[in-house]
């Protein structure tokens, strides 16, 4: 079994790959699973980020529309699992800017996620304290196979309250699939 590296070139100032390093370090503390950063390095052409590829793996957005919307598979395990994983990255007191299912990967056979694309990961601050809003991204992808009492339901296993669940599920209310459905 030959195992795959991807391999991250930057040559803009701002050392975003150094960043990124910080980033993986931060989240690796608390355990948080993602692709494994293996080297940073810097040069006078720019920086250089070498990290693992999981070849079982495919993004979990992917997964869930082929697997589960257009196959049929079971798509409850699969969320439940995705909220608990987002319920370790929101108690982990991290807080990740661009949380969305692309930048999750998903391995089946495990049924478990890691994060990829870690840019930005910081500790959170006062000012993130409405960070389960970055759960909207990954409710609009699962608000397919859902509705508004099972999206209530993961938001709860993730540990936001039902009143600000209700508000997240308001902030899309514009897609008309879950403005319509009642609450249970």
């Amino acid at each position: 079994h030959t195992k795959e590296f991807y391999l991250k070139f930057d040559c803009r100032p701002g050392n975003r790959l150094a960043r990124e390093w910080r980033s993986a370090a931060l989240l690796a503390a608390r355990h948080i699973p993602m692709v494994e950063h293996l080297a940073w390095g810097r040069s006078s052409q720019g920086e250089l980020l070498i990290t693992r590829a999981l070849p079982d793996a495919e993004q979990a957005g992917t997964y869930f529309f082929h697997q589960c919307l257009q196959n049929g598979a079971p798509a409850e395990e699969f969320a439940e699992a995705l909220a608990e994983f987002a319920r370790q990255i929101i108690g982990s007191g991290l807080f990740h800017p661009d949380f969305h299912c692309g930048n999750v990967l998903y391995l089946p056979e495990r049924n478990q996620f890691a994060l990829v694309d870690v840019y930005g990961v910081r500790r959170a601050t006062m000012f993130d304290h409405f960070r389960y809003y970055r759960m909207e991204r990954i409710l609009m992808e699962l608000r397919e196979a859902f509705d508004r009492a099972h999206l209530l339901r993961l938001l709860a296993i993730e540990g936001v309250s039902e009143e600000h669940a209700q508000e997240t599920l308001d902030l899309i209310r514009e897609f008309p699939e879950l403005a319509d459905v009642e609450t249970a």
